[in-house]
């Protein structure tokens, strides 16, 4: 548990930055570490990969469609009007929760209405980000595997 704390730490920003509260939520949740050293039967190394992978997996996600660096990207801080257009269609539905109180999204690529952009890339964020945060708190753990359909 303690290097998966350490390695924690490594990747989150500095404490003396005011997104660091932002960004180490998702992974101070009590039991998160040992969560992940479960799914990889306790291999450290296998752990601190899922770690990686889901603390930059939004700003791998944008990467490959923005021009982004690391921490430049603040998926949290997408003001709602800045999706406002993409939201429309209601391409992306929050509909309700599964029998453990976790988020269900619905995903309708047919109702697509606007070309290829950044903000559909903003609009997709959003709302694999603000999802969770309807969640009951004893589920949030979970919502990185386990929120979406």
């Amino acid at each position: 548990l303690m290097a998966g704390e350490k390695y924690v730490n490594t990747l989150v920003l500095p404490e003396s930055d005011p997104y660091y509260p932002n960004e180490k939520i998702s992974l101070a949740a009590p039991g998160c570490i040992q969560r992940y050293l479960h799914a990889s039967k306790w291999n450290v190394e296998e752990a601190k990969q899922h770690i990686h992978n889901t603390l930059w997996a939004v700003l791998l996600l944008v990467s490959n469609a923005l021009p982004c660096q690391q921490h430049d990207y603040k998926p949290d801080l997408i003001p709602p009007d800045e999706v406002q257009v993409e939201a429309k269609t209601a391409k992306i539905v929050l509909s309700g929760f599964d029998l453990e109180g976790r988020p269900v999204l619905y995903f309708h690529p047919g109702r697509e209405n606007t070309k290829e952009s950044p903000q559909q890339i903003h609009h997709l964020v959003f709302h694999m980000w603000v999802c969770p945060c309807t969640s009951t708190e004893s589920n949030l753990g979970f919502l990185s595997h386990q929120y979406c359909e």
